[in-house]
């Protein structure tokens, strides 16, 4: 098995207040196995709306897990993304989860996704 390196990228909109973040992976594979993660070019301040974890084609493997750390490595989802599904769109809320407020680049990190899986991850901060 080689070693592959995962496939990421982060874009945002902007609709007034509220920014729209999505972090788009395919996992690693090798040494690199089930993970992906990347940073934010910009630092970001303010309350986390909503969370929205999208598995892809390949979908990731049952029960991945995601973190969005600050630059302090915590992470703003206080647990709550972790186990997400494979098969279908889940839903992390900020005002019935109590989620941490983000302050400064943003850091997505995908784990025990399997080999060369995909998904999206969309994030809503005012």
């Amino acid at each position: 098995m080689a070693d592959v390196a995962a496939i990421t990228a982060i874009s945002e909109k902007v609709f007034g207040t509220v920014k729209k973040i999505t972090f788009e992976f395919t996992s690693g594979e090798g040494a690199h196995a089930g993970t992906a993660s990347d940073t934010t070019d910009k630092a970001y301040d303010g309350e986390i709306l909503q969370v929205v974890t999208d598995p892809g084609t390949p979908a990731p493997t049952a029960a991945w897990d995601l973190t969005l750390t600050d630059e302090d490595s915590l992470d703003l989802l206080k647990s709550n993304g972790a186990n997400r599904d494979a098969a279908n769109t889940e839903y992390i809320v900020g005002s019935t989860t109590n989620m941490l407020p983000a302050s400064g680049k943003l850091t997505f990190n995908v784990t025990n996704a399997g080999d060369q899986k995909a998904g999206k991850v969309y994030v809503w901060i005012r």
